[in-house]
């Protein structure tokens, strides 16, 4: 199962053991009523497919802060409640490498394997994150820390 929450909409695909995608679950609303909104509707279908969840994968950052904490948070309870491997990864694989909105005109963009904040006058071309048709689990690690790249307040 793969977890796109650090925009809206929030998008939830679950995928074979095969990496090939089976179902999607979306929701408009804001990543803390999303994610529970999901889960309740992802277990009942998964109990009525007979399946379970056997691997969690998610996106990490960069994206929103508030979503970011609250992902982080919700698959890391997730897990401890549900043993289940967890794996991540940065969302500019789910983008096509475009910028992903920070706040006010500044942009987090990848440039040689990092992530940078950038600033930009016109607003750059940014792709909402998608759910693959096969999940390629070589763009996962297992080093689930957050990317937070504000400065504490």
């Amino acid at each position: 199962m793969l977890i796109l929450s650090l925009q809206e909409p929030v998008k939830v695909g679950v995928y074979a053991p095969s990496g090939e995608f089976l179902h999607a679950l979306v929701s408009n609303e804001r990543t803390n009523v999303a994610l529970i909104e999901i889960f309740e509707n992802l277990l009942e279908w998964l109990k009525a497919q007979d399946l379970a969840i056997q691997v969690l994968y998610y996106v990490k950052g960069p994206g929103s802060f508030m979503a970011m904490k609250l992902t982080h948070i919700f698959v890391h309870a997730w897990v401890l409640l549900n043993p289940t491997p967890l794996h991540s990864a940065l969302g500019f694989a789910f983008n096509g490498a475009s910028p992903i909105k920070a706040f006010g005109k500044s942009f987090y963009v990848f440039e040689d394997d990092q992530v940078v904040l950038k600033t930009f006058e016109s607003p750059p071309k940014c792709q909402e994150m998608a759910l693959p048709s096969v999940l390629d689990p070589l763009l996962f690690t297992t080093d689930n820390k957050p990317l937070y790249f504000l400065p504490p307040v």
